[in-house]
């Protein structure tokens, strides 16, 4: 009896030693959330310490929008959003047409995922337009200017038919 539990404890001892460990100290990437006002109305946000907060709208109620309201909260550093609209399950080219004027007072560039290229699109003109990719989503990214005061950036979009 002694020697079967002694033999458990050993087993599970090398079993969690031998496990991949995941520092956090390590990845500064982690997932954002969203708390959804309405279903095409909702913040976003990342816990402290993080890098890059990535937000996945894959299959959400928000792909059904032709029209997204977010506010980034506490935005620091980089925000990378993979987009779908009601045209990516019909395999349908599609257009986002960002508010660049809402996005300039907290974002220094932008950038677009495209064929796993990260390709700056920043602009100043007040429409910044982004076409979905060949999986018909769109992946952007925002850096946050360094040092900014923001405590909130408005990211507003309308999805169009190509």
């Amino acid at each position: 009896m002694l020697f079967a539990l002694f033999s458990c404890i050993l087993l599970l001892a090398a079993t969690v030693h031998s496990a991949p460990a995941k520092d956090i100290f390590i990845t500064n990437t982690c997932d954002g959330w969203v708390e959804k006002y309405s279903d095409c109305t909702a913040r976003v946000q990342s816990v402290d310490g993080c890098t890059t907060a990535i937000v996945n709208f894959t299959n959400t109620s928000s792909a059904q929008c032709h029209g997204i309201n977010f506010l980034w909260t506490q935005p620091a550093n980089n925000l990378t959003m993979i987009l779908e609209t009601w045209l990516t399950k019909e395999h349908h080219a599609y257009k986002i047409n960002l508010d660049n004027y809402s996005l300039m007072e907290g974002v220094k560039k932008v950038y677009q995922l495209i064929n796993n290229k990260e390709i700056d699109v920043t602009t100043h003109t007040s429409i910044l337009t982004l076409n979905s990719d060949s999986n018909y989503q769109v992946i952007v990214t925002f850096e946050s200017l360094s040092g900014s005061t923001a405590s909130a950036i408005g990211i507003r979009y309308e999805a169009v038919s190509s």
